[in-house]
């Protein structure tokens, strides 16, 4: 549970700079900026208009949306996130109290039997 609560933590700082990303692209007319080609290698590239970008919503789909639908998109996302990380980390402390808990019974049996 805690791994899977450090994923949603890094899922949502990913969605924070990809926030500020898009922001910076599409408030320059030219950024000039690195390119995953495969195989960890980079190419320079710049990007002449950002008024439009492609985003993947899940199921292999993409959609074209402008900037603004894209962060509106994503800061939603991060709301959903965190609220997920919220119920995780509720279960998590629930569950360790509750194991305390038994710890305590199971030293209290183990008094009794002595």
């Amino acid at each position: 549970m805690e791994s899977y609560e450090k994923t949603l933590i890094q899922i949502r700082g990913e969605m924070d700079y990809t926030i500020r990303a898009v922001k910076e692209i599409s408030a320059n007319e030219e950024v000039e900026t690195l390119f995953p080609i495969g195989g960890g290698v980079l190419v320079k590239a710049k990007v002449l208009s950002a008024d439009k970008l492609i985003m993947g919503v899940g199921a292999k789909v993409s959609l074209e949306k402008r900037a603004v639908e894209v962060v509106n998109f994503l800061e939603s996302r991060i709301k959903e996130i965190e609220m997920n990380i919220g119920d995780v980390s509720a279960k998590r402390q629930q569950l360790g109290a509750q194991l305390e808990g038994v710890r305590q019974q199971a030293a209290k049996m183990m008094q009794s039997v002595k």
